[in-house]
Order: C-alpha cells, then sequence, then structure tokens
C-alpha cells in the first residue's frame, strides 16, 4: 500500500469514526494543532452531509425550520453515519430515527413527512423496466384467469400515512401558505409511482390497497377475489378485481403478468 493511499484511508476511517490511526501520520502546521486541522475536515464533511439531506428533504427542512432541521440532520448523522458509497442511501433509516429520537418523536409529523419524501424519492430513482400492455390481459384465456399474477414496476412504492403531509408538501411546493398536518383515526393510504419522468401519486379505496398488496406478495387472481369478499357483494367480486387490474396496467404499474399456461388448455 501506497503512502499515500495509506493516508488516505485512515483520514477516511476517523471521518466515519472507525479506528484510526490518523494522528501519527500528521504533523503540526503552524499554530493549529492537530485536533483542530482535523476538526476541520471532520466539519466539511458532516456540513456536505446535511446538505445532501437538505436536498433530499427540501419539505422536511421547511416543516422543521432551519435550526430544528439542522439539530436532527447532525443527530441522524451522529445515530446513523454514512455507510455507503453514494450519498443517496445516507438516509434510509431517517424516518424511523424521528419516529423514537428525542426530541423529534414530539412531532411526529417531521417523521411522516420524511417518509413521504423518501417514499417519493424511492419511486423517481426506481430501476427502469418494460411495462405491461393492456392486450396482454385480454389475452389470458378465461380458464387462466384464477392463475393471474403480476408484478408490479419497481417504481410502485405503497405507503401508510396517519396525516396529511402530503397536502402540506403540495402547499410548499406551489408557494403556498400551510397549515401543520392534520391527524387521521384511520390509515390513510397511498399509491406513488413513476410515470415518464414525472413522480405521481393518489390515494387509494380500503379493498385496493388491501388487493395490490396482496398480489405484490404473490396472491393469485382467485386469491385476491376470495380477500376482496371483506368489501365487495359476491357477484362483482370478480368485476372489482377485473377492473382494479386493467387500473393497474393502465397506469404503468405493472411490468409482468403470468398465469399458469396449464390452467389455458
Amino acid at each position: 500500500m501506497t503512502a499515500l493511499l495509506q493516508l488516505q484511508e485512515e483520514l477516511q476511517d476517523h471521518l466515519l469514526d472507525r479506528p484510526s490511526a490518523i494522528r501519527a501520520c500528521l504533523s503540526r502546521s503552524g499554530s493549529t494543532d492537530i485536533d483542530t486541522q482535523l476538526a476541520i475536515y471532520r466539519n466539511a464533511y458532516l456540513g456536505r452531509l446535511v446538505e445532501v439531506l437538505r436536498s433530499d428533504f427540501p419539505k422536511l427542512h421547511r416543516l422543521a425550520g432551519d435550526l430544528r432541521f439542522e439539530e436532527l440532520c447532525r443527530a441522524y448523522l451522529a445515530r446513523h453515519p454514512s455507510r455507503h458509497r453514494s450519498t443517496r442511501w445516507i438516509a434510509g433509516d431517517l424516518a424511523s430515527f424521528l419516529s423514537l429520537a428525542v426530541p423529534f418523536a414530539e412531532r411526529p409529523e417531521l417523521c411522516e413527512m420524511a417518509r413521504f419524501e423518501w417514499a417519493l424519492a424511492a419511486a423517481f430513482d426506481a430501476a427502469d423496466a418494460p411495462v405491461e400492455p393492456l392486450d396482454a390481459l385480454a389475452a389470458v384465456p378465461a380458464s387462466a384467469w384464477g392463475s393471474i399474477r403480476i408484478r408490479l414496476h419497481p417504481a410502485a412504492v405503497r405507503l401508510d400515512l396517519r396525516s396529511n403531509v402530503p397536502d402540506v408538501w403540495g402547499a410548499i411546493e406551489q408557494g403556498l401558505l400551510w397549515e401543520p398536518p392534520t391527524w387521521s383515526a384511520d390509515a390513510i393510504l397511498w399509491l406513488i409511482w413513476r410515470m415518464g419522468l414525472g413522480v405521481k401519486l393518489r390515494q387509494l379505496a380500503p379493498d385496493e390497497a388491501w388487493a395490490l398488496d396482496a398480489m405484490h406478495g404473490g396472491a393469485d387472481f382467485a386469491g385476491m377475489c376470495e380477500g376482496l369478499e371483506r368489501w365487495c357483494e359476491r357477484d362483482r367480486i370478480a368485476f372489482r378485481a377485473a377492473a382494479l387490474i386493467k387500473e393497474w396496467i393502465e397506469a404503468g404499474l405493472v411490468s409482468g403478468l403470468d398465469h399458469d399456461a396449464a390452467a389455458s388448455t
């Protein structure tokens, strides 16, 4: 290992709070002691990570305010230092941190906004995948419908919230006056996905949210119909289930449609 490479790795270990021999590699420069020199690099590194979080969570920043946002970022990074080569993933535990860490847990809207903005980013950054055409559904033989399974597009994200933070997010985005989030006794069920270069979202009815989660988990059409008995009259279940799959395909949410070939014969 070259001396330069070793020095770089020792400095990186120091910045990431890992055991490091960096102090033994440095000499005092002028009137500045070694600890002060290292603090300059550490503060610059943390400052850069805070900038990344501010860019990734602009509405959380507005909701928290400048000082509280800076505080929560530094507290979060102290508890969850970056472990990835890309800064894209440093906020993976931010929402759970805000839900538990005092004093941030005393403002649950911060956790809700963090979860919402993280879901938006996940949908936007998700891998590309083919989109199933509606013709594929029409081509499934009637005898095989019970075995239909779908593969959701990687950009489809389900999210359950307890507040109206999407409305607050939208008001801030449009530069409108906004009020603190309001809360619901029941979960508010959301679907977020990417269409083209834009991110879409819509609120789901309970039966659709359940059906989407079930099929994403591997349920087939027959299992979906069985579960929908909680919401639909028996003679309407199949129509409701078929209409949901059709709607998901038209929205670009389905990247694969499978069925049991043996059931087609």
